[in-house]
């Protein structure tokens, strides 16, 4: 099991991540001063592109932790509204827009933008250079 401690607004941020067979789950356990919390899930499938990267995930604008490809990981966080994208080096996600009550859980998939596919050279540098906010896909599942 790994553990890594973060800071989210004042907030301090513990996650165990726990890799398992197929999929890695883990869960972000937090010591947040806040009793009214709520969770967001992320699904991020084995894509083709960035494999053996881990993507940074950021709520509000802060980053909260990292996720590899093939792993779903559960981060613990304040109810209320949010912004939530990803980023890898300059190119980021969308940002979605939410609003979560306590106790409830929501559900996201990160991809990127070749999803499915097998993206040319063009295509990849097409992004990269004139598209990087596009380059990943954040969606509400």
């Amino acid at each position: 099991m790994l553990t890594s401690t973060s800071i989210f607004n004042g907030f301090s941020i513990r996650t165990d991540v726990t890799p398992d067979t197929g999929r890695g789950e883990s869960t972000n356990t937090g010591n947040f001063k806040e009793a009214n919390m709520a969770s967001v899930k992320i699904v991020r499938p084995n894509d083709c592109l960035n494999r053996a990267r881990k993507l940074k995930i950021y709520l509000d604008g802060n980053k909260i932790g990292d996720i590899s490809s093939n792993e779903v990981k559960a981060f613990e966080i304040p109810s209320g509204t949010h912004v939530l994208n990803a980023k890898i080096d300059w190119c980021s996600s969308n940002k979605i827009n939410f609003a979560i009550s306590e106790n409830e859980t929501m559900k996201f998939e990160l991809t990127d933008f070749a999803h499915g596919g097998r993206p040319g050279g063009f295509s990849i540098l097409y992004k990269i250079l004139v598209e990087p906010q596009k380059y990943l896909c954040l969606t509400n599942l």
